[in-house]
């Protein structure tokens, strides 16, 4: 079964964010949104073998101000080995007086959810939280997002990916082509349901201050490396 998993970033449903640790400039969201409208963040996906499987882009489409903070929607792109694009999405995330808030369906690997889009779908999820500047070994909440799949009144299928065992393991300093961060290490455990199918994984996600996700890696239910993502480059900012 495909995963569900989105493993382009901050993967979040209903998705909260504590920015509680960065002071008080954080209360008004101004700290986090660094990027300029047009920026354009370039990822390339591996396999356990190091083999690019695909890259991804995504794009600032528009940043404004709003009454309790910031509002920005990023436009991202999906392509294969060979740069044919797979699919394209939007995400809207909001800084609310120092809390980001995701779409709820960003936990959701849209790809896999195509094969749905001619269906309704019903997606709910709790709230997550990652302070940004907790201490290594901090716990954090469980979480996760459900969608119903129905067609004409009739559910069709319900997929599920639930997160355990979160916590903050550190901060380290992570080198890519696109240059050196300064970041928090983030890991957990993720149990992803399609009908009756389960699928244990887990995940490790490096997470810098001004671009967001530098780096993720995903393990199978064995703890073997499964693929990876890199920020490849920068551009526009």
């Amino acid at each position: 079964m495909k995963s569900l998993m989105n493993w382009r970033g901050m993967t979040l449903a209903a998705v909260v964010i504590s920015l509680s640790g960065l002071g008080a400039r954080a209360q008004d969201c101004s700290d986090y949104f660094p990027l300029k409208t047009g920026t354009v963040l370039k990822y390339l996906h591996y396999d356990k073998k190091g083999k690019v499987t695909g890259s991804s882009e995504m794009s600032l489409r528009d940043k404004k101000q709003t009454p309790e903070g910031i509002s920005v929607l990023y436009a991202s792109s999906f392509r294969d080995d060979k740069g044919e694009t797979l699919y394209d999405s939007e995400m809207q995330v909001e800084c609310r007086n120092g809390v980001l808030y995701f779409d709820a369906g960003s936990l959701l690997d849209p790809e896999a959810m195509s094969a749905y889009e001619a269906m309704e779908v019903e997606i709910t999820g709790d709230h997550l939280e990652l302070p940004v500047k907790a201490a290594a070994g901090t716990v954090l909440e469980d979480g996760g997002v459900t969608a119903v799949v129905s067609s004409g009144g009739m559910k069709i299928v319900t997929l599920s990916v639930n997160l355990s065992n979160r916590k903050i393991a550190g901060r380290e300093s992570v080198t890519t082509p696109a240059g050196s961060f300064d970041c928090i290490r983030y890991t957990y455990d993720a149990l992803t349901q399609m009908g009756f199918v389960k699928v244990n994984t887990s995940g490790v996600e490096w997470y810098s201050h001004q671009y967001g996700t530098i780096r993720s890696e995903s393990y199978d239910q064995k703890g073997n490396l499964s693929g990876y993502m890199v920020l490849e480059s920068v551009s526009g900012n």
